[in-house]
């Protein structure tokens, strides 16, 4: 196997050992509070690493696409797509997969969107189930707590549908400033997922998931009563997102590209030859592109496609054309997707080169069989 020296640039690593103790860390608490994890595989669309979670415990994956389905029915027999489709060819290829003997669990928030699962399910002869969204303050998708119960009932009356629970992903937590705001949001959630459950109840409908998902959230969230699934995606990389809300300390970043310093024309600004195209476009607006792990005071400030711009700490010195810096993404889970491969490492050792199966939406062929 190759060394990193061998590797051309950009390529997306991932720190093996850095990645395990994310895993067994998420893992040993969700045993600790008995809770059921159920990953969001949207940060790494990797089969062998979605095997991996469920090697430690997941009950089944977290998918947000039917590409990201079918490539994860690889793995596991049981999906949840946590996100109303109203696509009716995504749908297809769902209802195909439950007919075939996967578990498939989609998310739901309208009637229209419960007769467009039914309809499919229905096509195929397939048993699907619904999990309803709730808006828990985030104020993207989702039904208000209140309003959940009207929702259960067109479920129970349709056709191959059967109701699984209800989900939310506590999205908002990344906005919070000051000590206290993850724990002031977490309450939030736990208290307008309880509000929704009790209400579905008191229509003699079971609700068996009550499921949240947010990185940043994932120790604070689960602990409250009635929670009984956790659904985290970023904590099995983290990024500098994650840094700056002190979900995550810079060692715990397992995911970094690796880019190679191309041009230092004046002052103390150097260029990268990774961009927008390697690390993605989140942190630009922000000035905050990326977290230099070798040299944490510099600032990676701008992108453009294929140049990344870094102002050099005056304290430190700067690095020679050709040396090579390895770069925390301010988002991991759009910048993984940017990239074919994942090459897992230890220290400068390359131990596998793992395909991104799931990256994009998947051939249009696909879904037009």
């Amino acid at each position: 196997m190759p060394s990193l020296h061998d590797l051309p640039t950009p390529a997306m690593l991932v720190d093996v050992d850095v990645m395990e103790h994310n895993l067994t860390e998420l893992a040993d608490f969700a045993r600790e509070i008995d809770r059921q994890v159920r990953p969001h595989t949207k940060t790494h669309k990797c089969p062998a690493l979605g095997r991996r979670q469920l090697e430690l415990g997941a009950v089944g994956l977290t998918v947000a696409t039917a590409w990201e389905a079918e490539v994860f029915a690889a793995v596991t027999n049981d999906l949840f797509v946590a996100r109303s489709m109203l696509d009716h060819v995504a749908l297809k290829r769902l209802a195909a997969l439950a007919s075939r003997g996967t578990r498939m669990i989609v998310g739901v928030d309208s009637v229209e969107g419960v007769e467009a699962l039914s309809r499919a399910a229905t096509a195929y002869g397939a048993h699907m189930e619904a999990r309803i969204e709730i808006d828990s303050g985030q104020n993207r998708c989702g039904v208000a707590p209140e309003e959940a119960a009207p929702l259960a009932r067109h479920i129970r009356a349709a056709p191959h549908l059967d109701l699984d629970g209800i989900f939310t992903h506590e999205g908002h937590v990344y906005s919070v400033t000051g000590p206290g705001g993850v724990d002031s949001v977490a309450k939030r959630v736990a208290a307008a997922m309880e509000v929704a459950a009790n209400a579905i109840r008191a229509e003699n409908m079971e609700v068996r998931s009550v499921s949240v998902g947010s990185t940043p959230a994932r120790f604070v969230t689960p602990r409250y009563e009635g929670i009984t699934e956790m659904r985290p995606g970023t904590y099995i990389f983290n990024d500098l997102t994650a840094i700056l809300l002190a979900a995550a300390r810079p060692e715990d970043c397992a995911a970094s590209v690796l880019t190679t310093v191309i041009s230092q024309p004046c002052g103390r600004r150097v260029v990268v030859d990774a961009g927008r195209k390697a690390l993605g476009s989140d942190g630009v607006a922000r000035e905050s592109v990326g977290y230099i792990l070798e040299h944490p005071r510099a600032k990676f400030r701008a992108a453009s496609e294929e140049h990344g711009i870094i102002d050099w700490h005056e304290d430190e010195e700067l690095p020679r054309l050709g040396d090579r810096l390895r770069v925390v993404p301010y988002h991991v889970c759009p910048a993984v997707d940017l990239h074919d491969e994942l090459v897992m490492v230890r220290g400068e050792e390359i131990l596998d080169i793992l395909p991104i199966e799931a990256r994009g939406y998947g051939p249009l062929a696909k879904g037009m069989e």
